[in-house]
């Protein structure tokens, strides 16, 4: 059984019905979902069980038909167990919600629309008034990324530049004390550059999901 703390139905939204009607039956049974569950149409309130059900078929054929990396070693998708620590900016009528965490080799920083927690009754409480949130114009920005599937940030157009934007994010995490639990996730890559010398790699990505473990 997982336990999920965040889950993208936006993404479930745009890559379930991209999966053909065969693949899914079959994942299905080897999943043993209900087929019936799939026949009913997006709305606004998708029941929870059914889109916890669908983001499980997502992840099975993304893992048989993508070469899924890891954190240190990120493909299209990259997956992970690790401790990170997560938390919300928000400035005005915009907001962000992150995961952090940092290996020997790399740091990796997740960002998502606060909409999409779904394991924690009061996401207000994982906000940081203490801390400099990112401006209301940069979370603006990083949200429109978000809400438009883009695999990749266009900086030609983008006022900040690949390593500004990385840093902007993990100066602003560096500064609060969020709860670190052990954490694990299915991520899409946005950004990725290797390290020079003792530099660490920095990958930037968006979760499908990410699911509290023991």
């Amino acid at each position: 059984m997982k336990y999920y703390l965040y889950l993208s139905k936006s993404k479930v939204e745009m890559l379930f019905p991209q999966i053909p009607k065969a693949e899914k039956d079959n994942i299905a049974t080897e999943l043993k979902l209900d087929l019936k569950i799939f026949s009913a149409s997006f709305k606004d309130q998708v029941e929870k069980d059914t889109l916890f059900s669908m983001m499980r078929v997502v992840e099975n054929y993304i893992e048989k038909k993508e070469a899924v990396g890891t954190i240190d070693f990120p493909g299209a998708y990259f997956k992970g167990e690790i401790p990170m620590t997560y938390g919300i900016f928000k400035d005005y009528g915009s907001d962000l919600t992150y995961f952090k965490t940092e290996t020997e080799a790399s740091v990796l920083i997740l960002i998502g629309r606060t909409q999409n927690i779904v394991g924690i009754s009061n996401p207000e409480t994982l906000l940081h008034p203490e801390a400099i949130s990112p401006n209301y114009y940069f979370l603006k920005y990083i949200n429109r990324i978000l809400e438009n599937h883009s695999d990749i940030i266009s900086f030609d157009e983008s006022p900040w530049t690949p390593e500004n934007l990385i840093k902007i994010l993990n100066k602003s995490v560096e500064q609060v004390d969020g709860p670190t639990q052990n954490l694990s996730f299915l991520a899409k890559k946005i950004y990725h550059v290797e390290g020079i010398g003792k530099s660490k790699n920095i990958i930037l990505g968006t979760p499908l999901y990410v699911e509290l473990k023991e």
